[in-house]
């Protein structure tokens, strides 16, 4: 009997790997799968492009939360989870990097409802034209999600990612999102962007009014080290957001941060505590990291 393997199935536009009875697939075979599932979606991209540009959107007048996820399923059609998710892994395990750590790499997003209860009981709390940043933020899912809660609120939504193939998919979705769903958003959307570099040494997010961190998994040093880095480059009354633990320095008279909850909301991974913090006008009192 032949021994079992796995062979190069396509599923969609995107390439899987499937158990049966033939051999195992050469890196070459993997190779070209990979380049014909890319090939497809960037026809499908370019479609929709021209077909936005052709016909484009109408502003819609209606815009609830459940409109607002409608449009990015409608968004990431052609960038299913399952895509997203082998792109990560081949980056960070095929072409591993000797300096940074698996774990601060490993994908995950901010839930939507997540997001829908912070915008529900903080709204009050951003000013408009408010700029939102998200560090660490992948294909760029929350930050096109965010725009979509709160267009009247956000001026610009600002993402920081390290991957290269994570920041490549991303920049597909922010030409989808200009020409196909900022339209509807009113006469005067969120503007998207999407950077690929380190948050931690790049100050693309400075002076934010929102900040994401999806810091799950962030080692302690990573952790402490974003915290500081926050306290440097935000002014008081910005609100950021992290997941599983808070920032250290909230309690005092002087401290840097105010604890405003932390609550169980359920992640694209599953359920995770979610810190809110606000900005004091309090001094950071360490030394930085040069821009």
């Amino acid at each position: 009997a032949r021994p079992f393997g796995r062979r190069v199935l396509f599923s969609g536009d995107a390439m899987s790997l499937e158990t049966s009875e033939t051999r195992d697939p050469t890196p070459d075979e993997v190779q070209a799968a990979r380049a014909k599932a890319d090939a497809k979606r960037s026809d499908a991209v370019a479609a929709r492009l021209q077909a936005a540009k052709s016909n484009p959107p109408s502003v819609s007048h209606s815009w609830d939360a459940r409109d607002a996820l409608d449009a990015c399923e409608r968004l990431f059609r052609d960038h299913p989870g399952h895509l997203i998710r082998a792109c990560c892994r081949q980056e960070i395990f095929l072409n591993p990097s000797k300096d940074e750590p698996v774990r601060d790499l490993v994908y995950g997003e901010f839930g939507f409802m997540s997001l829908v209860a912070f915008f529900r009981k903080y709204a009050h709390l951003i000013s408009p034209n408010a700029v939102l940043a998200d560090l660490g933020s992948g294909v760029g899912r929350p930050l096109f999600a965010a725009a979509c809660l709160a267009p009247t609120k956000l001026a610009k939504c600002v993402g920081v990612e390290k991957l290269g193939g994570l920041h490549a998919l991303a920049c597909e979705l922010k030409a989808l999102y200009d020409t196909e769903l900022a339209p509807a958003l009113g006469v005067d959307p969120p503007v998207v962007e999407v950077h690929r570099g380190d948050f931690l040494h790049g100050s693309q997010w400075r002076g934010a009014d929102v900040v994401l961190i999806n810091s799950a998994i962030f080692r302690d040093e990573l952790f402490e080290a974003t915290e500081l880095r926050a306290s440097e480059l935000l002014g008081p009354g910005a609100l950021v957001v992290t997941l599983r633990v808070g920032f250290r320095d909230v309690g005092r008279d002087d401290a840097c941060w105010e604890l405003l909850e932390a609550t169980e909301r359920r992640q694209s991974w599953g359920v995770s505590t979610v810190f809110v913090h606000r900005r004091t006008s309090a001094s950071h009192r360490r030394a930085g990291i040069e821009d």
